[in-house]
């Protein structure tokens, strides 16, 4: 039976980053809830496409790809953001780890979690790094980070600690974020 180590977080707290590390600790797959996001999410702030709520990302083929391999059998996953497609199979092993920035606020997902670590972080250290990976424009517009990725993220930070069996405090250095988490997994082998 595969085991799932869910790695949650607000934006840039380090989620992809610990869940990469991981996978040299443990034969493992990884699966990135941010692949699930839809084309067109429903919501939109000004002339940005609102991708901060749990209504913008495809819950139900992660869901699918989670009953699958929880039941030791080959799952589909997106493997390629906004597409919406199940595109790429897995097969089942030990462990699962999980990131995404709501995947401890939808009760579907959240059922399949076996280990819930939550990365907090503060806002400045939020607005810091995302203005700093600058991808794309939803990155860099102080506008829609002040009134978008913010106060969504900190609606859903409050229900997902709730959640978390353990909350670490993501502002310090990534090395120390990861040897907490690998201290965190070691007290349950």
């Amino acid at each position: 039976m595969t085991e799932v180590i869910g790695i949650c977080g607000r934006s840039c707290s380090g989620k992809s980053f610990v869940s990469k590390e991981l996978l040299k600790y443990f034969d493992a797959n990884r699966i990135n809830a941010d692949m699930y996001f839809k084309k067109k999410p429903k919501r939109a702030y000004g002339d940005f496409k609102n991708f901060d709520t749990i209504d913008s990302l495809r819950f139900d083929l992660l869901v699918s790809a989670l009953k699958n391999l929880t039941k030791g059998k080959p799952a589909k996953i997106v493997s390629e953001v906004k597409t919406e497609i199940p595109d790429k199979i897995i097969e089942p092993r030990e462990i699962l780890i999980l990131e995404g920035f709501l995947i401890f606020a939808v009760p579907e997902v959240l059922k399949f979690i076996d280990k819930k670590i939550y990365l907090e972080i503060s806002d400045e250290n939020l607005i810091k790094r995302r203005t700093a990976r600058a991808r794309s424009k939803y990155d860099t517009d102080m506008n829609y980070i002040k009134r978008v990725v913010l106060p969504n993220s900190k609606k859903y930070a409050k229900i997902q600690k709730k959640e978390a069996d353990i909350v670490i405090d993501a502002n310090q250095p990534k090395e120390k974020v990861l040897k907490d988490v690998l201290d965190f997994l070691k007290a349950f082998q």
